[in-house]
């Protein structure tokens, strides 16, 4: 029974633990209220991208939100750049100073501002210059007006556009071994410039091998070796004042009509043939050797004009170049004689490089030479070198000769044009006087002074081309009217353009006497204020000239300034003219009008004279002033219709 009751008793004790942790489940907490922080920037919003807040509750609970993005700053529109060939361009635009992007006007994003380069502005095409061996080309090409590059046909920059000089080589050329005569070292020889360079293409200054043994001579009289005949025998020499050579003075007893020169005799040089030594000696050929250095003069000329020396043979052409002629009869060739290099007729004439003067008379009178070629070692022309030379044709001059000679080229009648190199500042005295088939001519700005002559009688000039400008041709001196080619070649070119209308540039002081004389081409010239004084014949037999306006600096006009020009109608002397050179308007037989200044104090003789349309004379001075004028006598004579209006004002 009690076993019961403790059962009973567990089970009462259980139920009651049972229902208490079942109410003690059923009841909650209190409630917890979030006390949150102020919201943090936790990523800051741009333009670009979206921020994000945080705050936090001291629970540690987090909440997050989302910021919106900001406006862009836009800042000032930025004007478009125009490009040009050397800066690209950009658009017109903003740009945001925070994601540094861009936008057009309309505020639409830029993905590329930039204008790309505009193409170049060509200039004047410039034509190419061919490279040669003596001188550096060029490529052709134009300036751009903008950058001012070169650039080529196809509107490309070009960095250089000098093209280096080159040598043409010929064949190899295999040595000739020295024996009783010279030889020649083997080489290359440059076809453009006739230097000469060995096997590495170095350039080599001298071919000559000196020759090894004497002659030796066969009972025929000729060198069994080399073919040459036997020196003349007979001829006197003279010993030398030094006693160191011998002067080949005359003919003496020798008979033969070839004559041979040696190079020896009694074992010393013959170095000189003396004055008059072969004066009318009928022989028909002679052999120069390289020994001679000098020839008197006269001493190949013929009293009586029976000429019968046509051949002159020499060995060496640099030791001819360096003979000192003393006359043009001292040269063998004068009688229009055959020039023969090593037995072969000289037709192309081709100066060795190592000659650096062409002697006087060097050539005169050399009928065999066609075609002449100067190399770039020589520096002037000396006088009568190429005088009389009738079959010359062409000929070539190099930017090393600085002169001229007096007759250099004079009685040349084959000779059609020539271009003179810019390097030649003076050109002498009958130069290329009675040049009969020279029909035009080159003139480089460099020439500073033409001699009398110096174009006489070239009756076929019909074209000067001057390369530079105007104000240099109106500075060379003139030694008269026959040394400008003009009087005879009517057409004046500045760089290839024909001159009709000259303004004289504001450079120059004064008109040099003769500097149009004789221009045909001209029909009107401006001379300005700048220059004081026009000289002589400075525009004789301008024979189209119509229009004359002359700079009011002008203080003098030099005798016949303005004689023969035909078409002038009417001058105005400016104030300040002081005189009228004799001559100066004489046979202006067009002229109607003329003003002249009460500056004026002299006319000189013939002035005005016999200028038949003239038919007006206005002063700007008195009666009385116009009768003190220092008249010079017939100053205008040969004109019976003109009136003299005082007091002339231009206005009226």
């Amino acid at each position: 029974m009690k076993k019961k009751i403790c059962l009973i008793l567990c089970l009462f004790i259980t139920l009651i633990g049972v229902f208490a942790l079942a109410s003690c489940k059923d009841e909650q907490p209190p409630e917890h209220t979030h006390f949150f922080s102020e919201w943090m920037t936790s990523q800051a919003s741009t333009c670009f991208a979206t921020g994000v807040e945080i705050r936090t509750c001291a629970c540690g609970e987090k909440e997050t939100r989302i910021v919106a993005l900001k406006e862009h700053n836009y800042g000032n529109f930025i004007p478009e750049i125009t490009p040009t060939c050397i800066e690209s361009g950009t658009v017109g635009h903003y740009k945001c100073s925070n994601c540094n992007k861009y936008f057009d006007i309309n505020k639409s994003e830029i993905v590329n501002i930039s204008i790309p380069l505009k193409p170049h502005t060509p200039g004047e095409w410039i034509n190419e210059v061919p490279a040669t061996c003596t001188e550096e080309g060029s490529l052709g090409y134009s300036i751009c007006s903008v950058c001012k590059k070169q650039i080529d046909a196809n509107n490309v920059v070009i960095e250089n556009v000098v093209l280096p000089p080159t040598h043409d080589f010929s064949d190899w050329i295999p040595e000739i071994p020295a024996t009783c005569v010279d030889g020649s070292l083997g080489h290359f020889t440059c076809s453009a410039c006739n230097k000469n360079f060995d096997s590495d293409k170095s350039e080599i200054a001298s071919l000559k091998i000196p020759a090894t043994k004497d002659h030796s001579f066969s009972e025929w009289g000729k060198c069994v070796i080399c073919g040459a005949p036997r020196p003349s025998e007979g001829l006197e020499y003279t010993l030398s004042v030094d006693g160191t050579y011998y002067i080949l003075s005359s003919y003496g007893i020798c008979k033969d009509k070839e004559v041979v020169i040696p190079t020896k005799y009694n074992n010393l040089p013959v170095k000189e043939i003396g004055d008059r030594a072969f004066c009318d000696v009928r022989i028909t050929s002679v052999f120069i050797p390289d020994t001679i250095t000098k020839i008197g003069s006269y001493a190949f000329k013929d009293d009586a004009f029976s000429i019968e020396l046509k051949k002159v043979y020499i060995n060496d052409l640099t030791a001819w170049c360096n003979i000192e002629f003393l006359s043009s009869y001292s040269n063998p060739l004068c009688s229009k004689g055959n020039l023969y290099l090593n037995g072969a007729c000289v037709v192309n004439l081709i100066i060795p490089k190592d000659v650096n003067v062409i002697n006087d008379n060097a050539f005169y009178g050399c009928y065999s030479l066609t075609n002449v070629v100067i190399p770039d070692s020589v520096t002037s022309i000396g006088s009568s070198a190429f005088d009389d030379c009738d079959s010359l044709t062409s000929i070539t001059i190099p930017h090393s000769v600085t002169s001229i000679g007096s007759s250099a080229f004079e009685d040349c009648d084959g000779l059609t044009s020539i271009t003179i190199p810019n390097s030649v500042t003076s050109i002498g005295s009958f130069a290329f006087s009675s040049c009969n088939s020279l029909t035009s001519i080159v003139i480089p700005d460099s020439v500073t002074s033409i001699g009398s002559c110096a174009f006489e009688f070239c009756d076929s000039l019909t074209s000067v081309y001057y390369i530079s400008d105007s104000a240099t041709w109106c500075n060379i001196r003139f030694e008269d009217y026959r040394s400008n080619p003009l009087h005879y070649a009517d057409n004046f070119y500045l760089k290839e353009n024909l001159v009709t209308e000259l303004v004289i540039p504001d450079s120059v002081a004064s008109i040099s006497s003769y500097a149009f004389y004789g221009c045909d081409s001209l029909t009107s010239i401006v001379i300005p204020d700048s220059v004081t004084s026009i000289g002589s014949s400075a525009f004789e037999d301008c024979d189209n000239l119509t229009n004359v306006t002359i700079g009011n600096s002008v203080t003098s006009i030099g005798s016949s300034a303005f004689k023969d020009c035909d078409s002038l109608t009417s001058i105005v002397i400016p104030d300040g003219v002081t005189s009228i050179s004799d001559y100066a308007f004489y046979d202006c037989d067009s002229l109607t009008s003329i003003v002249i200044p009460d500056s004026v104090t002299s006319i000189g003789s013939f002035a005005f004279y016999h200028c038949a349309s003239l038919y007006s004379i206005k002063y700007t001075g008195t009666i009385i002033q116009w009768g003190n004028i220092t008249k010079g006598s017939h100053w205008n004579t040969g004109n019976y219709k003109y009136t003299i209006t005082y007091n002339y004002k231009a206005d009226e």
